[in-house]
């Protein structure tokens, strides 16, 4: 089947040829502030160095859960973020910050949406040398941008041969992405000598193709059949993503067979009950 999803994406993806992807700097990709004087830059200069040294002094979590000082210190520069967006991304790419510091930074960049941004953010998905916690936060946001040119820095990146931890995360962003030339890599990423972290987050990002019939049919197959019981909730819960009224039949039959195992029975009965009350 999965062989038969392959030829069927070809089809299906008539996508344009291939983008080169974004190139990744070192630099920071904003301008610098345009009066270094202004008192906005000065205090928000100020609030970072005051983050760092927080981190210097003690152990905070991402993002400061807990920390109250951290927290409101993180806010006060969110706010003033616009303006020092050369400034914040200069310190997240810098390796010798803490890298927590970094992923906080990046969470605060992101959400500056533009060009600029997505090329700070495609420097971490491609630089396999960089810390992982700071290419998955980056990876969580770059994936939210549904074209060509990102797609091609996520299959780079997948192709690396030098691999990160956490390069399962790739596979749900080939999802989120939604480019049919994913649907290919998802479905050998799916292979039975695959690392099964691998496999089970290939099954989740197949349900962002969902609306197509090959892939719904793979999908079927996998939460019947497959060795992997994570596989089968996960690919159940990429099946539900759509809302056609076949879904419904096939979970129904699911939750009722004799051949399904117990815990994939139930999944279909939880899936399906919880359609029922979000139709």
């Amino acid at each position: 089947m999965c062989g038969i999803l392959l030829a069927a994406a070809v089809v299906l993806s008539r996508r344009p040829p291939p983008v080169s992807p974004s190139p990744a700097p070192r630099a920071p990709t904003h301008p610098v502030a345009l009066d270094r004087a202004d008192p906005a830059v000065k205090v928000g200069l100020e609030e970072l160095d005051g983050l760092r040294r927080m981190r210097a002094q003690r152990q905070i979590p991402m993002g400061g859960v807990g920390d109250v000082e951290y927290e409101d210190a993180l806010v006060r520069l969110r706010q003033a973020s616009s303006g020092l967006l050369y400034d914040l991304e200069e310190a997240a790419l810098n390796r010798g910050e803490d890298v927590f510091l970094r992923v906080d930074l990046i969470n605060m960049i992101a959400p500056h949406s533009g060009d600029e941004t997505r090329r700070f953010l495609s420097a971490f998905v491609l630089d396999s040398s960089d810390d992982p916690a700071a290419r998955i936060a980056a990876l969580g946001h770059f994936m939210k941008y549904r074209d060509g040119a990102t797609f091609e820095v996520l299959r780079a990146a997948w192709l690396d041969p030098a691999p990160f931890v956490g390069r399962y995360h790739l596979c749900l962003a080939f999802g989120e992405n939604g480019q049919r030339g994913a649907i290919p890599i998802l479905c050998e990423a799916l292979a039975p000598d695959r690392p099964r972290d691998i496999r089970c987050h290939a099954a989740l990002g197949l349900g962002g193709f969902v609306a197509d019939e090959p892939v719904r049919v793979e999908l079927r197959r996998l939460a019947r059949a497959d060795a992997d019981p994570k596989v089968r909730q996960n690919a159940i819960a990429s099946l539900c993503r759509s809302t056609d009224p076949e879904v419904d039949a096939f979970l129904k039959e699911l939750a009722s067979s004799s051949t399904a195992d117990a815990e994939t029975r139930r999944a279909a009965k939880a899936f399906l009950a919880q359609r029922g009350r979000n139709p």
